[in-house]
């Protein structure tokens, strides 16, 4: 039996947290047992797609169309699947447009290996922005793997043993402004 279907179709209450101009924030309740959380997005009269995958209970949609209906729903995985889809939410996007903005760039980043299987990261930037953090391994190009919230930092785990990680990010405002990058930190798994 299904253990995570049972367990989470009443634990997922999708709650706006904060809606502006070209993003949305969707907040849930979180469930001890999931892995992973997936967000899925509908504009208009469009069927539903996967717009992301977090780790956290919280998510930022950024790029949203003004004056065109959205839709989301968040679905949970753990070790035995994915549950059923949370209620869905839909939004009416505001029309204001402002003007493009300088963000300032996150700074003072740092990256700390912490245990055999586990490196944090952390930065310095205005309470007020979301974070796109980038990873690159052994060299390998950057990806974008990762948009936190306000005031959290970063833990990668399950980290290959002498594996090399270089870290870097960005803020960003509610309407999709992106700084420029931090500062990159280079850090070797011991």
């Amino acid at each position: 039996m299904n253990r995570l279907k049972n367990q989470l179709i009443l634990a997922i209450l999708l709650l706006f947290v904060e809606c502006r101009a070209a993003t949305i924030v969707l907040m849930w309740d979180s469930a001890p047992t999931v892995l992973t959380y997936k967000v899925w997005q509908s504009t208009g009269e469009s069927p539903f797609s996967l717009t992301q995958q977090v780790s956290t209970n919280m998510a930022a949609v950024f790029g949203i169309s003004t004056n065109v209906t959205t839709r989301f729903f968040v679905t949970a995985l753990n070790a035995f699947g994915e549950s059923t889809p949370s209620l869905t939410v839909t939004n009416l996007a505001s029309p204001t447009n402002p003007p493009p903005t300088v963000i300032p760039s996150p700074s003072n980043l740092r990256a700390t290996f912490v245990t055999g299987s586990r490196i944090d990261v952390a930065w310095t930037t205005s309470p007020q922005y979301w974070t796109h953090m980038q990873r690159a391994i052994n060299g390998g190009p950057f990806i974008d793997f990762e948009i936190l919230p306000p005031g959290t930092m970063h833990t990668t785990t399950r980290i290959r043993k002498g594996a090399t990680f270089e870290f870097r990010c960005q803020a960003q405002d509610g309407y999709g402004n992106l700084s420029g990058f931090s500062n990159s930190v280079i850090i070797y798994a011991q």
